[in-house]
């Protein structure tokens, strides 16, 4: 009895030495599972963020180059694939006056795919490592275009190719 007694005395004294490491090694444990999720839920957050800006992207040059292809009355690629120069008309609503031809050339300009026209420059896609418009020549009717975009993350390159296509109108 009185080895109890003297036992119960001592265990209110405090933690022995063994409990405070498993107390510690329990608590490093549930810390590093919770710094790791939430290192991934980052991760996965960033890279989800830059697929859909790249995809936005993407999106946007295919409208806008889509505009200029189906309104080309011609156009020529040159620079081995990576120059594209596209003539428009532009008819004035409800006027006799004579039309308007102007010129838009689509090119690379370091990482940035950018539209020329009437002497503004307007970068249509960001993060381009490179685009193919075609062979060299006069365009086809179906115009197919290859752009790829990367991201580099520390020595990892991340890519995505991207193929659009495109139909001329008829008789263009």
């Amino acid at each position: 009895m009185k080895y109890l007694a003297h036992r119960l005395l001592r265990s209110e004294q405090g933690m022995t030495y063994l409990e405070s490491m498993l107390s510690m090694a329990i608590t490093a444990l549930v810390l590093g599972t919770v710094v790791i999720t939430l290192y991934q839920f980052n991760v996965v957050t960033r890279r989800q963020s830059d697929t859909l800006s790249t995809s936005q992207q993407m999106d946007n040059l295919a409208t806008i180059l889509n505009h200029d292809v189906v309104s080309a009355t011609e156009g020529a690629v040159s620079g081995d694939g990576t120059v594209l120069t596209l003539s428009k008309v532009k008819h004035e609503f409800n006027s006799t006056a004579p039309p308007i031809t102007t010129t838009v050339q689509y090119s690379l300009a370091g990482s940035s795919l950018e539209r020329l026209a009437s002497g503004n420059t307007q970068n249509v896609a960001r993060l381009v490592r490179s685009v193919d418009f075609g062979p060299d020549g006069i365009l086809d009717r179906t115009v197919v275009v290859t752009v790829t975009t990367g991201i580099t993350r520390g020595q990892e390159l991340e890519s995505m190719s991207t193929v659009l296509q495109f139909e001329r109108r008829p008789g263009e």
